[in-house]
C-alpha cells in the first residue's frame, strides 16, 4: 500500500472517489459552498430555444400562481416561464425527446427519446439536475408513452415493436428493472 502525500492510504483514497462518484449532481451541489450556482454539466450552455416539438405535447405546471410550461424541444426539454420569459433547459438525451410527464404537483419531471439506446431521464425541477435515468428502458424497443402517477410513485412506460409492452415502474425504489410488465398483442384490421 502506497501513501499519498497527505500521508492518506491510496485505498482511503480510492474509497472516497468512490463515494464522491456515487452522489448525484443534486447532492453534491446541495452540500457545496456553491449553494445557487446553476452549473451544468454540458459542453455546451444552451441559453435559449426556438420552437417545440408539437407531437410531445405541452404540460402546464401552473401550481400556486407559478406560470411555468414543460416541453420537448429537440433532443432537451424546457421549463419555460412566461411571465419572467426566462427558459431552463433540460439536457441528457441523445435523440429527440419524444415523451414528456410530470407529476401533479410538477416538483417531478419525466423525459424519454426514442431511438437505439434510448433513455429515460427523472428530473428534480427544484434544481433541474437528472435524480434517475434508465438507459434503453425497453432494451431495444422504442418508447411510445409515458406517465407519472399524481403522487409520482410510479411510473407507466409504453413501449413496442411488433407487439406493445407496458412497464410499471417503482422508480423511486432504485431499481432499474420495471416492478411489473404486461405484453399487448395488436391485431390487425384488414
Amino acid at each position: 500500500m502506497t501513501s499519498h502525500p497527505s500521508g492518506s492510504s491510496r485505498a482511503a483514497s480510492d474509497i472516497d472517489v468512490r463515494r464522491l462518484y456515487s452522489l448525484s449532481l443534486s447532492q453534491i451541489r446541495k452540500h457545496s459552498e456553491l449553494g445557487n450556482y446553476h452549473y451544468k454539466p454540458s459542453p455546451f450552455n444552451i441559453r435559449w430555444i426556438h420552437g417545440y416539438n408539437a407531437k410531445v405535447g405541452v404540460i402546464n405546471l401552473n401550481d400556486e400562481g407559478s406560470t411555468i410550461a414543460l416541453y420537448a424541444a429537440g433532443n432537451c426539454a424546457v421549463l419555460y416561464n412566461w411571465t419572467t420569459n426566462e427558459m431552463r433547459i433540460l439536457q441528457g438525451h441523445k435523440h429527440i425527446v419524444t415523451c414528456i410527464a410530470a407529476d401533479s404537483q410538477g416538483k417531478w419531471l419525466v423525459t424519454a427519446d426514442s431511438g437505439p439506446e434510448n433513455v429515460l431521464i427523472v428530473w428534480d425541477s427544484c434544481d433541474n439536475f437528472p435524480v434517475k435515468t434508465l438507459f434503453s428502458p425497453h432494451g431495444g424497443t422504442n418508447i411510445a408513452k409515458i406517465t407519472l402517477s399524481p403522487d409520482a410513485k410510479y411510473l407507466l412506460t409504453i413501449g413496442y415493436r411488433e407487439k406493445a409492452v407496458v412497464y410499471w415502474w417503482i422508480w423511486s425504489f432504485g431499481n432499474d428493472e420495471p416492478h411489473r410488465y404486461k405484453h399487448c398483442l395488436f391485431n390487425s384490421i384488414d
